[in-house]
């Protein structure tokens, strides 16, 4: 083989082991956000990323060899500086960046407030309507507000994505899917057509008929229906010092996650009305009536601690796990992308040094062997 030929297939399979190499495996790792509607504004984040640095880092490699056509090994230098700087500064300035915002953003999330101004109404299915005189601010504490969450340095040392739908249960990029997808059951929200507000042909601006809710509007509709019912408990028995009604107090429980050993919990509410829960009709009754409440406080019969988190959970991380399907590959293809740009030169001027009439010697070679069999097969037919 002609060893100019030997060094340009060497240097386009070292090119190939560089950024195309990089940018298929991203490729490959950025599939299992395509087709999912928490991630369809998303999905090619990380994709994204990689055809930027790869098209800023080859621009700068044409420009060098215009700018420096005179010294290739500066061009080369050049482009190697570059790819690093573009590879490595992104990211270290992601993960610190992203690290101290996701932090903010987590505690800012779990400190849950509950507070209505004057004049502002509390409405309660089966409850009467109250209107607040004051501002009303109820104490943290009070429904066991708060959550905790991991943080982004957990989430990029436990991140990965994996295509195999065997070992994809305990990934966190599908526990995010599976979590949004047990809501949408629970609401009724139909995954592939309404997972954004869906407004279909007899749709009504005024009155709002003809609108599904998205998960996201769902998610604000059952908080509001919380922080109500929070807000009313906690103004009949701390403001007004009243007895709430046993509906209330059960939804109260459902919306603070107080729901352990609920039936008991039901049964003495009954009991405290004066019913028998165990033997007497009006009892058992009651009982099956507040149990009936119990299952349907709201859409996705949530507590507000896990209706906030999965709140935050929407709002961060979809854009943020295609980012981090990449992530590390990036950092370790540092290191061989600039590898490969170097042995790129190298080959480069290895060719270059290998002399012409090296190869035009072989070529005619070749036609002298040619011609040769060619007389020999001639002299043979004559000779028969």
């Amino acid at each position: 083989m002609q060893k100019r030929k030997l060094f340009n297939i060497l240097r386009i399979v070292c090119y190939c082991l560089g950024f195309p190499l990089l940018f298929l495996i991203g490729l490959i790792a950025s599939m299992p956000f395509f087709g999912e509607p928490v991630y369809a504004d998303a999905c090619a984040n990380g994709i994204l990323i990689l055809l930027g640095m790869w098209a800023i880092v080859e621009i700068v490699r044409f420009s060098m060899k215009f700018a420096l056509r005179k010294s290739r090994l500066l061009q080369t230098i050049v482009t190697v500086a570059v790819a690093i700087i573009v590879m490595a500064v992104p990211m270290f300035v992601m993960d610190a960046v992203l690290s101290k915002q996701y932090g903010e953003i987590v505690n800012d999330s779990a400190n849950i407030a509950v507070s209505f101004e004057n004049g502002s109404k509390l409405k309660v299915e089966g409850e009467a309507e109250v209107t607040l005189s004051d501002k009303l601010e109820v104490p943290t504490e009070f429904f066991n507000a708060g959550f905790e969450t991991e943080n982004y340095e957990y989430q990029v040392g436990w991140f990965k994505g994996v295509t195999n739908t065997k070992r994809r249960d305990g990934m966190l990029y599908y526990q995010l899917i599976s979590e949004t997808d047990a809501f949408m059951n629970k609401t009724g929200i139909n995954k592939w057509l309404n997972f954004k507000d869906y407004k279909f042909n007899n749709y009504e601006e005024d009155t709002g008929d003809g609108l599904a809710l998205g998960v996201a509007s769902m998610l604000e509709k059952d908080i509001n229906t919380s922080r109500e019912i929070i807000a009313l408990y906690y103004y009949q028995t701390e403001v007004l010092h009243a007895t709430p009604s046993s509906e209330l107090t059960v939804r109260y429980y459902v919306v603070t996650g107080n729901t352990y050993n609920l039936e008991g919990k039901i049964k003495d509410l009954v009991t405290a009305e004066g019913y028998n829960p165990e033997s007497t009709v009006e009892g058992l009754k009651k009982v099956n009536v507040l149990k009936a409440v119990a299952e349907s406080v709201s859409k996705s019969n949530m507590s507000i601690n896990d209706l906030y988190e999965l709140k935050l959970h929407l709002e961060t991380r979809p854009s943020l796990y295609p980012v981090l399907a990449v992530r590390n590959y990036i950092y370790i293809f540092i290191g061989i992308v600039a590898f490969m740009y170097v042995l790129i030169y190298m080959l480069n001027e290895k060719r270059l040094a290998t002399p012409e009439d090296e190869m035009i010697t072989c070529c005619l070679k070749k036609l002298r062997k040619s011609d040769e069999k060619a007389e020999n097969k001639k002299g043979g037919t004559e000779n028969e």
